[in-house]
């Protein structure tokens, strides 16, 4: 990771930009959230943080590496993004990206013995109307 310009997308709270800097990895990052944005700057004052989507990165350079961690979930066009990641990125560059796991999101919580497990519904799973939790079961 030493001096690897790594461009974080979406940052949220600076988390990863902050364990990538530990390692030696120039970071900058944008986030859509001004309240995250709080965090992540307080967290990180001496990065690059700055306000954007990913519809249009707010940067203008060019990375080794764009990370985007949970994020991509969250845009209806990902072709839309998939084009901003690739100006964003140098020649040979890397995006490194997560989306939620359809097994967490198609599951009851029961409690058994006071403990809430998550139980996974056969039938359920690919159901796409049925695989919606609201923060309360989840």
């Amino acid at each position: 990771m030493k001096r690897k310009k790594i461009l974080d997308f979406g940052c949220g709270t600076g988390i990863y930009a902050r364990i990538l800097t530990k390692k030696g990895a120039i970071v900058k990052g944008f986030d859509v959230s001004e309240e995250m944005l709080k965090i992540a700057k307080k967290e990180n004052p001496k990065l690059d943080i700055r306000q954007g989507s990913g519809y249009k990165i707010p940067f203008k350079e060019k990375f080794d590496i764009v990370i985007a961690c949970l994020v991509l979930d969250y845009f209806e066009d990902w072709d839309k993004v998939f084009k901003q990641v690739s100006k964003a990125l140098n020649k040979d560059g890397i995006f490194i990206f997560s989306v939620g796991n359809p097994v967490s999101e198609c599951c009851k919580v029961i409690k058994v013995k006071g403990k809430k497990l998550r139980i996974l519904g056969k039938k359920d799973y690919f159901n796409e109307a049925k695989n919606v939790c609201t923060l309360e079961s989840c």
